[in-house]
């Protein structure tokens, strides 16, 4: 079930009125497949129904599949253990919900971003981003990733490089 907030007026015909036009004014209503198949028989969308999008969201961020890439407020390089406790205590609060779970990516979700560099408004892509993956765990190195190149490497993780947190979709 999906969730729409209707900001416009819809002109619905309803099975058993199809000689009649109801009009409604809805703050917020949940709508199903379902429902507008066994219940409608017509509509008419005299405006656009807005489907629930988080327009904070979208602009602060990047949204490739099922994953939302942090794109505000980057902070400065830090180590790898600073840049996990970042990532874990990150939140996005908008007017809509508060996103939190945020966490370093792996790497094949740096790749991602790397292949998908041009949509990121305030990342610098020539900085290396830390990995959530371990190169040696025995010895604290760990993956990086050149977002401007697609270069990989790994680094000692007391060393100093930045954060991209990244979010699963709910």
């Amino acid at each position: 079930m999906k969730k729409y907030i209707l900001a416009t007026i819809l002109t619905i015909t309803f099975i058993g009125c199809q000689n009649s036009q109801k009009k409604l004014i809805v703050d917020e209503v949940v709508v199903s497949n379902r429902f507008i198949a066994d219940k409608v028989v017509e509509k008419k969308i005299v405006e656009t129904v807005i489907k629930t999008e988080d327009l904070e969201l979208k602009k602060r961020t990047v949204s490739i599949d099922n994953l939302i890439f942090q794109d505000w407020n980057f902070p400065d390089f830090m180590n790898w253990y600073s840049a996990k406790d970042y990532c874990d205590e990150l939140e996005l609060n908008t007017s809509i919900k508060t996103y939190s779970n945020w966490r370093l990516p792996n790497n094949l979700e740096l790749n991602i971003a790397y292949q998908n560099r041009e949509k990121f408004n305030t990342m610098i892509a020539d900085r290396w981003y830390w990995s959530i993956e371990e190169y040696i765990p025995e010895i604290y190195r760990v993956w990086i990733i050149q977002l401007s190149t697609g270069e990989t490497s790994e680094r000692d993780a007391p060393d100093v490089d930045y954060p991209l947190c990244v979010h699963d979709v709910d």
